[in-house]
């Protein structure tokens, strides 16, 4: 059996699908990154890597994050995929 790498949900699209973003446990900085505290560990998420994920690929939830840190990993990939 092989470890997934941990996928931070961004948005739901409907029963059988979700956009997601990996996690590292190793900080990163850039434009391309966002530094976030999950149960008080320190995770980099990888923005430059946001994909289409199938359901199945979910094997637990581990974690919930605030909806303000939501918001602003939202904001971040906005800036990606236009930029100002």
């Amino acid at each position: 059996m092989y470890s997934r790498r941990p996928v931070l949900v961004v948005r739901k699209l409907g029963r059988f699908s979700f956009i997601g973003v990996p996690l590292t446990s190793q900080l990163k900085s850039g434009t391309w990154y966002f530094n976030l505290n999950i149960k008080d560990e320190k995770n980099s998420i990888i923005l430059s890597q946001v994909r289409h994920f199938d359901y199945r690929r979910m094997d637990k939830i581990l974690s919930k994050i605030a909806l303000s840190d939501l918001n602003s990993i939202k904001i971040a990939l906005a800036r990606l995929i236009k930029p100002e």
